[in-house]
């Protein structure tokens, strides 16, 4: 385990910063009027660009400077609470586990039990049915049509709705929210827009072949960029 000496951090003069923003914002006003119309004026401006560049380099060193004992400090911090976040992380875990698996039984009951009324209505609906189409027929045995077509219109109407099981009782602070996802089970046959090429590996693979080595659907092409020497 680290050691449980007190973080800290000395202060950040801003003056330094303030500074080198001043005389970079001077510079690249000047950059904004270069023109170059002779050979002479191109040496002034390439002097300039390795000016420039050490100057770049000299901030970011700066930069390395302050804000590495900040990130060493950031580093401690996070190390100091992981196990605490680790160990909640995992209890957060284990409780929605068990809610869940307590959840999806007593959604089962409740969905048996209404499965039940559902077929016990259907049964008590269809007894009804069945009473009342016996009584169509001995209608139909005295010779009364009429009054069994009556109860057979009757018949026909008879519907029961199965009593609808209470709902359970919901606890504050807890709901379940639907979460879709997708898993990709055939690459070939996904849409292109949903395809993303790997523009990193295709840089490389241009640097590497010069562009001489064709992929179907890609272009390769190459500029010159300028490299300069910083002083």
């Amino acid at each position: 385990m680290e050691s449980k000496e007190l973080i800290t951090l000395e202060p950040i003069d801003p003056k330094a910063a303030e500074e080198s923003i001043t005389e970079a914002t001077g510079i690249l006003e000047k950059a904004k009027q270069y023109e170059i119309k002779t050979q002479e004026g191109y040496t002034h401006i390439a002097q300039s660009l390795q000016i420039i560049k050490g100057k770049l380099k000299l901030i970011k060193e700066k930069q390395t400077e302050l804000t590495t004992p900040i990130n060493t400090a950031k580093k401690r911090v996070m190390d100091l609470f992981r196990p605490a976040l680790d160990a909640y992380s995992e209890a957060e875990v284990v409780a929605k586990n068990i809610m869940k698996i307590w959840d999806d039984e007593q959604d089962k009951k409740i969905a048996q039990q209404q499965e039940k009324l559902r077929l016990q209505t259907a049964k008590k609906e269809q007894n009804r049915k069945d009473r009342l189409e016996e009584r169509a027929k001995e209608a139909e045995k005295q010779g009364d049509k009429v009054k069994a077509a009556k109860l057979r219109a009757e018949r026909d109407g008879v519907s029961y709705q199965p009593p609808v099981v209470a709902p359970r009782q919901k606890t504050e602070g807890i709901h379940y929210k639907e979460v879709w996802r997708a898993e990709v089970v055939d690459k070939s046959k996904v849409p292109l827009e949903y395809l993303i090429p790997d523009q990193k590996a295709l840089d490389k693979f241009a640097a590497m072949s010069k562009g001489n080595i064709p992929i179907k659907g890609v272009k390769f092409s190459s500029e010159r960029v300028i490299a300069s020497r910083s002083v």
